[in-house]
């Protein structure tokens, strides 16, 4: 690492040259104004060609021109490929930019202002302040409202009166209120074109890894770090695809986004690139067994070079610019919340257990239906995301059956009051097997008659081996 950042150092006049060189909306992504410094694509480039990165040459392409938002994407360096054609037959252009312009009419006359607008609002301030966007922009000439400001600045000619949008709605979480932007009615993700699948690196990987000790030494810890801001530290291709609506009560807010955004299809494909690529220069440069499920990067290294792989990564994003939220970072442990997980290695095993607030959420959410014999469409599609989510701690063998009415109603397939599927599903029954009695033993691919109680129920009072020696679900403690 004193290498790397001496190799920095003497870089310096050229990376400024380029950044100069470079689209303005790619040099605005590409400076950071808290720290003062210039991305480091130029070393980061220079260092993968020396660990022989496969793929490089449209990653680099990608890096230094932007991430394309529609269109044919760049393939992902050993991604498997898709085994169905969602995304190989796209609208044409034409077509895009027509639904497109039918989509903006219909938002801008409905005059629907978001509850949460303000702190969207808050958020758009913000990157605005980050150059990751620019505006606020005048309406164009077919609009049939005029734009608003934000803290009165100037509105902005637009550069051209054809322009693609897509308008910010929140999504309420349990700490934080999340903008998101509506690509799908967009039209946006419809132009997209992908022949494989993005990799991710499930909480199965990190337990192997732990459980990759050789016999004898210490017992691994593990540490994640998230990057900051995700998406946006990443430019996109062509700004003009990347217009964003907010409706505040005093009209239309229109702005500019110069970075990859949340809700488009293709930023999954484009971030999970650039991911893999810090990914791989670490595991090859730092010899860290690190991988990542997109933004959270997690390493799982035995207790004497743990310390050091973590703040040497550390170290690494800094000299390279594309930094983590270090305050955020969960230092070496052997007790870690990993992928909303909580990860216990121990010298003779390694203990998963579902987040209790998670839990007892999604119980809630349950026992509401229940009272109410009403559970929405989107309702439904929330709470089987959660349980899905809670099922990835027994790696997703748990529970299948018993989301299927849930995803039934999520997708219109049921209607008004609970159907007697979905009744059964949700309402708590009493089965006899591992999880009717405090066993050890058992295997947890044998229960999927459970309803989702009985899901959540054995989640948080039960443990079952897995067939993965030295993997134990233990969750009683939580009860």
């Amino acid at each position: 690492m004193d290498e790397i950042e001496q190799m920095a150092s003497d870089w310096a006049d050229g990376t400024t040259q380029w950044w100069e060189s470079l689209p303005h909306h790619v040099a605005q992504v590409y400076f950071n104004k808290d720290h003062n410094q210039i991305s480091q694509i130029p070393l980061l480039l220079h260092l993968l060609r020396l660990v022989r990165m496969p793929g490089l040459d449209d990653l680099s392409d990608d890096l230094q021109r932007g991430f394309k938002v529609t269109g044919e994407l760049h393939a992902g360096s050993g991604w498997l490929p898709r085994t169905d054609s969602r995304y190989e037959f796209p609208v044409t252009s034409e077509a895009f930019l027509r639904n497109n312009r039918q989509y903006t009419m219909r938002k801008l006359l409905s005059k629907r202002v978001d509850p949460e607008w303000a702190t969207m609002q808050d958020e758009l301030r913000t990157e605005l302040a980050k150059g990751r966007m620019s505006g606020p922009y005048r309406a164009p000439d077919w609009w049939p409202v005029p734009t608003t400001t934000i803290d009165d600045m100037p509105l902005r000619p637009l550069p051209s009166q054809e322009i693609s949008t897509s308008f910010c709605f929140s999504v309420v979480q349990s700490d934080k209120i999340r903008r998101c932007e509506d690509f799908r009615r967009s039209g946006h993700n419809a132009t997209v074109i992908a022949h494989d699948v993005p990799h991710h690196h499930d909480i199965r990987t990190f337990t192997e890894l732990a459980l990759a000790t050789p016999p004898g030494e210490e017992a691994s810890l593990v540490w994640a770090q998230d990057l900051d801001g995700a998406y946006r530290q990443f430019p996109v291709r062509d700004p003009t695809d990347c217009y964003c609506v907010l409706m505040t009560p005093g009209g239309p807010v229109l702005l500019q986004h110069h970075a990859m955004t949340f809700g488009a299809v293709s930023s999954v494909w484009n971030f999970n690139r650039a991911a893999d690529s810090i990914m791989f220069l670490s595991r090859r440069l730092l010899g860290t067994p690190l991988g990542h499920y997109v933004d959270d990067f997690i390493g799982v290294e035995p207790a004497p070079l743990v310390q050091s792989g973590f703040s040497e990564f550390t170290r690494l994003m800094r000299t390279l610019g594309l930094r983590m939220k270090e305050r955020k970072a969960l230092a070496p442990a052997a007790q870690q919340k990993v992928l909303g997980i909580i990860m216990h290695i121990k010298e003779d095993k390694i203990i998963l257990s579902p987040h209790p607030d998670r839990c007892q959420r999604a119980c809630k959410t349950i026992q509401t239906a229940l009272d109410t014999n009403m559970l929405s469409s989107d309702l439904a599609h929330r709470l089987a995301g959660k349980l899905v989510f809670l099922t990835s701690t027994l790696f997703g063998q748990l529970g299948k059956a018993a989301l299927q009415p849930l995803y039934a109603r999520a997708h219109g397939l049921s209607e008004g009051d609970h159907s007697g599927q979905l009744n059964f599903a949700l309402s708590p029954i009493d089965i006899a097997g591992p999880a009717a009695s405090d066993q050890t033993t058992g295997d947890p691919t044998t229960t999927e008659s459970a309803s989702c109680c009985d899901l959540l129920r054995r989640l948080l009072r039960h443990r079952w081996p897995d067939t993965l020696t030295g993997i134990f679900f233990d969750t009683q403690t939580m009860a």
